[in-house]
């Protein structure tokens, strides 16, 4: 996919948008990413696409082909992941904090022009309404 054909495909989102062309519209787009993720990798690829809740994930399972002998074993090379896309929904039961505990992550004032992380990450809940 080149960008004339990437940017015929958004503006076609932009100007349809109901729930037949979403899912038209993210196969093209996976598609897209799959074509110039496999044009930019220098190694055989293996990609595999799920669907996990809303979303669906594109990786590209490197191992799975050293495991089977189709490529030999190189301790550089790992599996990646190639995109991601979908939508947020909102979850019928409210998960707790617990999974956040012991998570070390910066707070400094500079961070994202001036506010900090946790200054952020507070906003943004407010907005939506939870952790979730």
């Amino acid at each position: 996919m080149n960008r004339q054909e990437y940017e015929v495909i958004l503006e076609r989102a932009r100007n349809r948008a109901d729930a037949a062309f979403v899912g038209i519209f993210a196969r093209e787009l996976a598609q897209g990413w799959r074509a110039i993720y496999e044009a930019m990798s220098p190694r055989a690829t293996n990609i595999v696409r799920f669907q996990c809740g809303s979303f669906e994930y594109i990786y590209d399972d490197y191992a799975l082909l050293e495991a089977t002998g189709q490529v030999p074993y190189d301790p550089v090379m790992e599996a990646r992941l190639v995109a991601v896309s979908g939508y947020s929904v909102v979850q019928g039961k409210a998960r707790g904090d617990f999974r956040l505990k012991g998570w070390v992550g910066r707070d400094r004032d500079d961070v994202w022009s001036g506010m900090g992380q946790r200054a952020l990450h507070r906003a943004f809940h407010r907005w939506r309404g939870g952790p979730d």
